[in-house]
């Protein structure tokens, strides 16, 4: 995560990331309709760092600008056999280096207020804080940073921020939110640049070899 203060950018690197919006559920399905869903294969997110390969870059960018491209269009936007981009996307998957991510405008979420919190908690409580609000927030990582974890949600108006805290103030005693901040416009997520809807419009590659 990076913010800007006083001029500079001040970058705030994760330590431990326990849920990003890939996780986050809207609860909008019932019993039923989840049923209907294919299991995952793994309920918890890679415990490693993500392996990038340069023969994957293709693939990766293709990925990026739209997720719900079948194994053909691949095959055919990268040059390679449909049998690779199976292989590869397979073994990228199983690895954690994409990650499938439904994302919904946050206009028309129910959700539109973005908040983002800085807290305090002990060192032994960390791992257990983290780890048990991770169905309740959009993101929350233990960060390297003067406050130890950083929670960010959507939440469905101004007031339920301080809803939102003083709930995780009853669950959780020992933590303590010691900065609270709301993001006012989103004109870009996850490589694509959104309208003042936050629908997507137009894409930029997010290419870690460029």
């Amino acid at each position: 995560m990076c913010t800007r203060g006083g001029g500079t950018f001040v970058a705030v690197v994760a330590a431990q990331l326990f849920t990003e919006g890939s996780r986050w559920d809207l609860c909008s399905l019932d019993r039923r309709q989840r049923g209907l869903l294919r299991p995952t294969s793994s309920e918890t997110l890679p415990a490693g760092p993500a392996i990038l390969v340069p023969e994957d870059r293709p693939l990766l960018i293709a990925l990026g600008a739209d997720g719900r491209l079948g194994y053909g269009e691949l095959a055919e936007l990268t040059g390679m056999s449909e049998s690779t981009v199976r292989r590869r996307l397979g073994r990228m998957l199983r690895e954690g280096t994409v990650v499938p991510r439904c994302e919904i405008a946050q206009s028309v979420s129910g959700f539109p207020t973005f908040v983002h919190y800085l807290a305090d908690v002990p060192s032994t409580e960390l791992a257990h804080v983290g780890a048990s609000i991770v169905n309740e927030v959009r993101m929350c990582a233990a960060i390297a940073a003067r406050h130890g974890l950083l929670i960010t949600a959507w939440v469905r108006s101004l007031p339920d921020t301080r809803r939102l805290e003083a709930h995780l103030a009853e669950r959780f005693p020992h933590l303590v939110v010691e900065d609270r901040r709301l993001t006012l416009a989103n004109p870009k997520r996850m490589g694509h640049l959104l309208d003042t809807e936050g629908r997507s419009i137009d894409f930029v590659p997010m290419d870690m070899w460029s």
